[in-house]
């Protein structure tokens, strides 16, 4: 599989883990996390998790560009926005920052996403808005909101 990790030979790493879990299943897909973890000598072990959509129909994987129609990133991003603050109970960005110690400012739309019944998950691993500190970010967003940005083949999977 793509996804799993592999060391660089470049780095040193004391120890790493990799374990690879069903998340999500129903008749239409499966999900698979895969977990990576190492330790470098540093402050702290570094973590990440990346998943696997797989649609048991069509025998394949849905990737980001799979799910979401070319260039929806700037389309995405407000809804994304809306998401962290209505998970925080926020209603600025600025209390946003505040409250989840993450850097609002940073935010994309990530093309790391995992699907459940009736939400699209962005995923978010340490650093990519927040310090290591606030650990993995999950954003749900219910599909409904997103009808507007999926690809035709994303539309056929949720039945929109």
């Amino acid at each position: 599989v793509d996804e799993v990790p592999y060391p660089d030979e470049n780095n040193r790493v004391l120890s790493t883990n990799i374990s690879v879990k069903t998340v999500g299943f129903c008749e239409k897909y499966v999900v698979f996390k895969i977990e990576h973890d190492e330790y470098a000598g540093g402050a702290h072990p570094n973590y990440f998790a990346s998943f696997v959509n797989y649609d048991l129909k069509n025998k394949r994987v849905l990737t980001y560009a799979t799910l979401f129609k070319e260039n929806s990133e700037e389309g995405l991003l407000p809804i994304l926005q809306q998401a962290m603050l209505d998970n925080y109970y926020c209603k600025t960005i600025e209390e946003l920052e505040e409250k989840s110690g993450g850097f609002a400012d940073d935010l994309f739309v990530s093309h790391e996403v995992y699907l459940t019944g009736d939400e699209v998950v962005f995923f978010y691993n340490p650093y990519d808005i927040g310090p290591w500190a606030i650990g993995t970010v999950e954003v749900p967003v219910p599909v409904s909101m997103l009808s507007d940005y999926l690809s035709d083949y994303g539309k056929a999977l949720y039945d929109l």
